[in-house]
């Protein structure tokens, strides 16, 4: 008997031990970036946000009014099948625009205010002028029950983004934000969502957010507390290389 209870002694008070509920700098790096990214929105504010994210296949497609060059091309290439490993989602060319729900429209710099305003929702109209001063945009659409993302449309105005030396980084940026990782924050460093950062391409710590995003036990439409909590305890694993 007082070995049983010595047993169960032991047990308690390694659960309440603090080794054993703290967790690491890289763990608490990553739930802090990713309560920033995936529920903010840098245009607007929303009272009670929800987590978004897609729930089925991908379609995209590229459209470019304004040609890309071989290295650009390749690069959306190989970033887009970078986000399929990263997501678990399936990513399928679209074989033709109406099938599309994950769209690259490569505009000219005098086209981008207007087509900015061609795939923008009337009540974000007020938003235009903003908008149209970005280095890029990306547009995705939620379902308004669900919270799962049933369609987006990035925006890269070539000639701005080539000489502002941000073509791959807008390629980057905006087809992840479309992922559900939506807001950008300069108080973090080592990110690609960070507009003031030196990163042109998703960093370690920008792939972790994707792969928690993706976890199947966050799930779209849940709360913050309710995702960061559901984050917390997936961490470990996700880190240490599983999913």
């Amino acid at each position: 008997m007082r070995l049983r209870l010595f047993q169960i002694m032991l047990i308690v008070l390694a659960l309440l031990a603090p080794s054993a509920r703290a967790e690491t700098p890289a763990q608490a790096a990553v739930l802090d970036a990713f309560a920033r990214i995936a529920f903010g929105n840098e245009y607007t504010v929303e009272p009670d946000p929800r987590l978004q994210k897609w729930a089925k296949p991908i379609r995209w497609r590229a459209y470019e009014a304004m040609a890309l060059d071989d290295a650009e091309r390749t690069f959306l290439t190989r970033h887009i099948a970078r986000l399929a490993d990263l997501t678990g989602l399936e990513f399928v060319p679209a074989e033709s625009w109406p099938e599309a729900n994950f769209v690259l429209y490569f505009v000219a710099e005098a086209d981008y205010e207007s087509a900015i305003r061609r795939h923008l929702d009337a009540g974000r109209r007020r938003l235009l002028p903003r908008f149209a001063e970005t280095a890029c945009l990306g547009l995705p659409r939620h379902h308004r029950l669900t919270h799962e993302i049933e369609y987006a449309i990035a925006l890269i105005p070539v000639e701005r983004a080539r000489a502002r030396g941000l073509m791959r980084s807008c390629i980057a940026e905006e087809t992840t934000q479309m992922l559900g990782l939506r807001n950008d924050s300069d108080a973090l460093p080592g990110t690609l969502f960070n507009d003031k950062g030196t990163a042109r391409d998703l960093t370690p710590l920008d792939e972790a957010m994707v792969r928690l995003l993706y976890h199947p036990r966050l799930r779209p439409g849940m709360r913050r507390d309710e995702a960061l909590a559901a984050a917390r305890a997936v961490l470990p694993g996700l880190l240490s290389g599983g999913r």
